[in-house]
């Protein structure tokens, strides 16, 4: 219980922060990016934060990165913190809830079989490093020459 209240604490604090960071910065600055990746994510969320902000901001909670642009978007065009935070909670805490009983589940399955569950780690590690290669290859092939 006390590791899903820290985690989801983390969460909100991590969300909170990110939001104050775009308020501060504001929408043409962060616009005004040269880092093509985030720029593209910025005006993706930018697109989406209208009238389902709400599920916009609790879908982005999973999304890697996502996250960030959402939350420094709803931040920097001034979408109410008191809007913001209680779909930030939410995520949160949800978003807590799936990692901590994904930790514990897998503590259930392999703490008979420390072996097993470190194969199985490594092996995924080295499947998600194929996959962001393949990813990234493909997206560079992509890309046209300048």
């Amino acid at each position: 219980m006390v590791l899903l209240l820290v985690a989801g604490m983390g969460a909100i604090a991590g969300d909170s922060l990110t939001y104050a960071i775009g308020r501060l910065v504001g929408v043409r600055r962060l616009q005004a990016t040269r880092l093509r990746p985030l720029a593209r994510l910025l005006r993706w969320a930018s697109r989406r934060l209208g009238p389902r902000a709400g599920m916009v901001i609790l879908t982005a909670r999973f999304i890697p990165f996502a996250r960030l642009a959402v939350n420094l978007t709803a931040g920097s065009t001034g979408y109410a913190y008191q809007r913001f935070f209680p779909f930030s909670l939410a995520a949160g805490m949800v978003w807590a809830g799936y990692n901590v009983a994904m930790g514990y589940l897998a503590g259930q399955w392999f703490s008979a079989q420390p072996l097993l569950g470190m194969v199985l780690a490594i092996i995924l590690a080295i499947g998600f490093g194929v996959l962001l290669d393949a990813l990234s290859s493909r997206l560079r092939r992509r890309k046209p020459s300048p």
